[in-house]
């Protein structure tokens, strides 16, 4: 090859670069589109999915995205471990919580003991920031995908 050979293939393959790369994020764009409406599937079905009354017991920490309602009484929408809520009531943006059993670390005489409420305490919870954090339980991640796919099976077939 010579020189001139040299900058032509240079020239040529830059062009396709750019070509590439304009395809490449094209097709960026469109699977960020498809991951948001996928997101927004999941939560739609999340709503339907969760039934009033249901209980939950957390495996972890989860701080929740939400506000008090009723009685203020200063709590925030955090749960560790243990604790338990009930699904009160549910709407498209937002799902109202019952804190029915909180467990309180106590220091008593040196010692932290850890000592079981029932705060009753009502919390109207983001949908989508309990969406995010529900996901992270293998367990109620398993259930949900299992639903979503009955769900969509029992579509297909029209029933």
């Amino acid at each position: 090859m010579n020189l001139s050979e040299v900058i032509e293939k240079l020239i040529s393959n830059k062009e396709e670069i750019n070509t590439l790369q304009s395809q490449l994020n094209k097709l960026h764009n469109e699977n960020n589109k498809l991951n948001e409406l996928r997101n927004q599937i999941e939560v739609n079905r999340l709503v339907d999915y969760i039934q009033i009354g249901d209980e939950y017991e957390f495996t972890r920490y989860m701080s929740l995205k939400g506000v008090q309602t009723g009685k203020d009484t200063g709590a925030s929408p955090s749960f560790r471990s243990g604790d338990k809520i009930q699904f009160v009531k549910k709407n498209t943006k937002s799902i109202v919580i019952k804190c029915i059993k909180k467990i309180v670390s106590k220091n008593e005489n040196g010692t932290v003991v850890k000592i079981e409420t029932n705060p009753d305490t009502l919390f109207r919870i983001d949908i989508d920031s309990l969406y995010s954090h529900l996901m992270f339980d293998i367990n109620f991640k398993t259930s949900f995908q299992s639903y979503i796919n009955r769900k969509e099976s029992l579509e297909q077939l029209g029933i």
